[in-house]
Formats: structure tokens, C-alpha cells, sequence
């Protein structure tokens, strides 16, 4: 049980394909923020190549709003 969730949405710059999961950004925010405030942060990447601002809104009411995240990043170029 998490003290803060941050979910990241957006495209394919989001979702860091190529990259090991350990070395996209959104893992290693969720990492940085647990150091500098000493609580446990879940940080979810819901980066999906191809996505347009429209489906990261869909995903945002349908299935992150439930989740009740404390911080909510949206990137899309």
C-alpha cells in the first residue's frame, strides 16, 4: 500500500519501449521520490505508443480516476 501513486500517460516517449524497465523515467521518478521523501511511491507508466492526448483523457476517467492517484502527468509531443 503505497503512501503516494503518480501515473505518467501519454505516447510512445512516455512508454520508453527500448529502454529496460529500469531506466525509463517514469520508474525512476517514482525511485527518486521515494529517496528524497522517505515514503513508498508507485509510479505507473501508462505510455502506449501512438496515443493522442484523446485516448490518454479515456484512459485517465476510465482507469486511472479510480486508482485515486495523488499526482496524475500527462506528455504528449
Amino acid at each position: 500500500d503505497p503512501d503516494i501513486k503518480i501515473v505518467f500517460l501519454g505516447g510512445s516517449t512516455t512508454e520508453c519501449l527500448y529502454m529496460e524497465e529500469d531506466q525509463r523515467f517514469p520508474y525512476l521518478v517514482g525511485r527518486q521520490l521515494e529517496s528524497a521523501l522517505g515514503k513508498k511511491v508507485n509510479s505507473y507508466n501508462g505510455g502506449v505508443s501512438a496515443n493522442e492526448s484523446m485516448h490518454s483523457l479515456n484512459v485517465l476517467m476510465n482507469k486511472v480516476l479510480p486508482m485515486k492517484p495523488q499526482m496524475v502527468v500527462l506528455m504528449h509531443n
